[in-house]
């Protein structure tokens, strides 16, 4: 069974003053792109499934154009496949009360979509024979207290994690790391982190994946790294593609040393 893992997209991310010309921010358009070139592909290869590992939205409460850009999407998407998609809530798409209702509940309304974004659950896709265990941002504070262990009853079990693992980004500001040992294990059949927006291995059953588009406030050290998804084979347990997204060109200006020099 081959999996689709994607994460990040950042949908309705803003920057700078440039604007297409229907009047939608440039690097909004660049996001939303990369977001309709992701699906479509996940769909031209026939993945079984598709994770989407937070984010999905840049802010909890995105306009009417990135809602509707969304949803459009993801109906193309199930007009081409009929794989499952599960989507866990990031720190950027989750709101911080319970009580507020998520943006991210609205595409349950689609057929096979399921959502987490409030505790640590359990998607059981019957006719995949496969758990997804959905970490999302908001559950993590309480991950000393949760079981973070696969379903024996099911063939196939994936760990999806919006969040930092200790040891992966420098200078990380997550209040809460998550140690490697709560988890990763060989016991899944794959770990779908997102969160960082470069693609890292932690082991050979679990990785970033990274964003689809430079969205982070500081891009300059993922330049080097290539934008995507990543394509995985849960039977040989191995990475098929990690599937490039072309992307904005980010061009790094050298640095000029201005000391005791006058404005001219």
């Amino acid at each position: 069974m081959r999996i689709a893992h994607i994460a990040d997209p950042h949908l309705g991310y803003r920057a700078y003053n440039r604007v297409t010309s229907q009047g939608i921010n440039r690097r909004e358009a660049d996001v939303f792109q990369a977001f309709r070139h992701a699906m479509a592909k996940s769909a031209e290869i026939g993945a079984d499934l598709v994770l989407i590992a937070g984010d999905l939205f840049h802010v909890v409460r995105p306009s009417n154009l990135t809602i509707q850009q969304a949803f459009r999407e993801l109906v193309a998407f199930r007009a081409r496949s009929e794989a499952p998609i599960v989507i866990i809530g990031g720190n950027h798409d989750s709101p911080r009360s319970t009580d507020t209702g998520c943006i991210l509940d609205l595409f349950t309304n689609l057929p096979d979509v399921h959502v987490a974004h409030g505790e640590y659950v359990q998607v059981k896709l019957e006719k995949l024979d496969t758990s997804v265990f959905c970490l999302c941002h908001r559950a993590i504070p309480k991950i000393s207290t949760l079981k973070i262990e696969p379903d024996s009853s099911t063939k196939y079990n994936i760990l999806m994690v919006h969040g930092t693992v200790e040891g992966v980004v420098r200078h990380a500001y997550d209040l809460h790391e998550i140690s490697r040992a709560q988890v990763i294990s060989d016991k899944w059949d794959y770990i779908a982190f997102g969160h960082y927006h470069v693609m890292e291995e932690l082991a050979p059953n679990a990785f970033y994946s990274g964003s689809l588009e430079y969205a982070s406030t500081s891009i300059w050290f993922e330049t080097t790294k290539e934008k995507g998804f990543i394509e995985y084979d849960l039977d040989e347990r191995r990475v098929i593609d990690f599937h490039k997204i072309n992307t904005r060109e980010v061009i790094d200006l050298r640095p000029i040393d201005a000391a005791e020099k006058t404005v001219d």
